[in-house]
């Protein structure tokens, strides 16, 4: 080895090498090359004994990036002249006496750094929304309300403009398993549960001041059939039409039991049982309302005089009052009370209450009180308003119109049966079944049932609590949706018939995920994944016959 680019990282032992037993010359060219600049970055390890003073001269234990020729000696031993070449020194391996290549103990050892706070949960959290590697739709029209309420438009794509985007954003409306990220652009299908949403924001907007209609509205369906999709269309309708938007986008979020809680104070609390406020997802609540909804909140004054000593100085708008309680998770409670207060006033703007993952506010909490004992989520003050305000129209009254939403989960759904027979006899209700026919659900004989879930059958009744069935798509929306894959580059096939009817089969008769799955993220040959062992067909092909088991010998 006598170049640099043949040596990287050498570790030279010398042992038992005496350099007053080397020839003179040599000796001074072995110390004038210790003693030089490069010099300074040679270190020799020595073993054995009889080093004399090149000892002194050679403490450290290491050898860099060098090139080394030997040199005859006048005695028993040899010694080595190393050159250090111009290049970035690096330690390989550490030599301690008679022993192996270790680690430096002189260095401190490396300790990998943890990510900052929330990083991982952001990374976790985080969602895209556009691929640049996806083919442009050249053709695709913007939502708005005004297409989203025409039934020709069953089987469409529209996209959502920037404005639109910073908006629902900032709601958290967008989830990571909805697929934006396999497309230009972020865009949605229109489906006929669509149209019948899209029409009723259009008569709320079109009925007059005094006699706009307040929805109040169920969601369910089975796993990946759209629901959270659906809540996101209403939202950007609502958005487009200048609505106030308010929005839970994880329900389970409030039981879990990972966020600050207190108690509500006894001369607030009205309840028979103690009531718990949370600090922290209220400011959240807050900030999501004020930044998603800030030109519109910019725009509205308050027409009350808030409570005593709630506000340092007189808030001037709305989002003002918004942006207090994002920034005071303490007083977050009371001034969400009262924003929701001044949003209810005559004259103001209708309002969305948008509830995702209804299923986890139906049942116990994972939270605990003083005495250990669990809380019930109505017990919560956010997940009691929220409730009241979908079952109960005397709790949440909206005199300038508006939508209250909520969408069960299929994916993680938790074992609330009493919750299930809610929607059994809320959706017999909606059919114009009575509770004194024979056919309209009870619970089983002996079943215990949660009092607090079963009771919302009574108010519901009143509120005109509705519930929607998410089922597949048609085989139209399918033909409207392969066409999008198809023209955004990500589906091979040409768009047939024979496509759609296979397609719309295979997903379980148009469900949204499943459906996706197949046409775009498969790519599975279908004459490579079938076997014919056993068929008289896979015994002309030589793969042998299938014998049971208890037939072997």
């Amino acid at each position: 080895m006598t170049g640099p680019s043949a040596v990287e990282w050498i570790v030279v032992v010398v042992r038992s090498v005496a350099i007053s037993d080397c020839a003179p010359s040599r000796a001074v060219v072995f110390r004038s090359v210790l003693s030089s600049p490069r010099g300074s970055l040679v270190k020799v390890w020595a073993g054995g004994s009889g080093f004399g003073s090149a000892a002194a001269r050679c403490a450290s234990e290491y050898s860099y990036g060098v090139s080394f020729e030997t040199v005859a000696g006048s005695g028993p031993a040899a010694a080595m002249v190393m050159t250090v070449f111009s290049v970035k020194a690096q330690v390989k391996y550490r030599v301690t006496d008679g022993g192996s290549p270790g680690r430096d103990k002189r260095q401190r050892r490396r300790v990998p750094s943890l990510p900052a706070v929330g990083e991982r949960k952001a990374a976790r959290t985080r969602i895209v929304l556009s691929n640049t590697n996806a083919l442009p739709v050249r053709d695709l029209e913007n939502l708005s309300v005004a297409n989203l309420a025409q039934e020709e438009r069953v089987g469409s794509i529209l996209g959502l403009d920037d404005a639109l985007l910073e908006q629902l954003r900032d709601a958290k409306l967008f989830k990571r398993a909805q697929n934006w990220n396999l497309f230009q652009r972020p865009a949605t299908l229109v489906r006929g549960e669509t149209v019948d949403l899209g029409r009723v924001v259009q008569q709320i907007n079109q009925a007059s001041d005094s006699q706009k209609p307040a929805v109040r509205q169920l969601i369910a369906g089975p796993r990946q059939s759209g629901k959270s999709v659906l809540l996101l269309q209403v939202a950007s309708m609502a958005y487009t039409s200048k609505w106030v938007v308010v929005d839970v986008p994880d329900a389970i979020d409030h039981v879990n039991n990972h966020h600050s809680y207190n108690p509500l104070s006894a001369t607030e609390d009205n309840s028979p049982h103690r009531s718990y406020v949370q600090p922290s997802l209220t400011a959240g609540l807050l900030s999501r309302l004020v930044y998603s909804n800030e030109a519109v909140l910019q725009a509205l004054q308050p027409q009350t005089t808030p409570p005593d000593s709630l506000f340092a100085k007189p808030a001037k708008t709305l989002a003002d009052v918004a942006h207090y309680g994002a920034d005071h998770p303490a007083q977050s409670w009371p001034v969400f009370t009262y924003l929701m207060s001044e949003l209810t006033q005559p004259g103001r703007p209708p309002l969305l209450v948008a509830i995702d993952g209804l299923d986890h506010w139906m049942g116990p909490s994972h939270y605990r009180n003083s005495d250990y004992d669990v809380i019930h989520s109505h017990q919560f003050t956010l997940v009691k308003y929220f409730l009241d305000a979908l079952f109960n129209n005397n709790s949440l009254q909206l005199p300038n119109g508006g939508l209250v939403l909520a969408a069960t989960t299929a994916s993680n759904t938790p074992d609330f049966p009493t919750f299930s027979i809610l929607l059994q006899q809320i959706a017999a209700l909606n059919n114009g079944l009575q509770p004194s026919s024979p056919l309209f659900p009870l619970p089983a004989p002996y079943q215990k049932l949660d009092t607090r879930v079963s009771s919302l059958l009574d108010t519901a009744t009143a509120a005109n609590t509705t519930i929607t069935q998410l089922h597949g798509l048609s085989k139209p929306e399918t033909r409207g949706l392969l066409d999008y894959f198809m023209k955004s580059g990500l589906l091979r096939d040409a768009v047939n018939d024979n496509l759609v009817s296979e397609l719309w089969s295979l997903s379980g008769c148009g469900n949204v995920g499943d459906l996706c799955k197949l046409a775009v993220r498969a790519r599975i040959d279908a004459s490579k994944v079938l076997t014919t062992f056993g068929t008289s067909e896979g015994i002309r092909r030589g793969q042998g016959e299938h014998i049971p088991k208890s037939a072997r010998k």
